[in-house]
């Protein structure tokens, strides 16, 4: 998988969190602990998360953007 900028937002409240991710895991959700803290108490089904925008970013790029 390519590195990515995502949003994750809070269907109940609208509140959104952007993250980036290298790509590396394929499984990768969030390492915001604001967001595991919402999965812990309420559950992922109440999250909606978009891939922004995803390319083959060197790092500085990636942080950039």
């Amino acid at each position: 998988m390519l590195p990515y900028i995502y949003r994750i937002t809070d269907t109940r409240n609208g509140i959104q969190v952007i993250g980036k991710h290298n790509g590396k895991k394929k499984n990768y959700f969030t390492s915001s602990i604001i967001v595991n803290n919402i999965i812990n108490q309420h559950g992922k089904d109440i999250l909606l998360k978009e891939i922004i925008i995803q390319g083959n970013f060197n790092p500085a790029l990636l942080n950039e953007l």
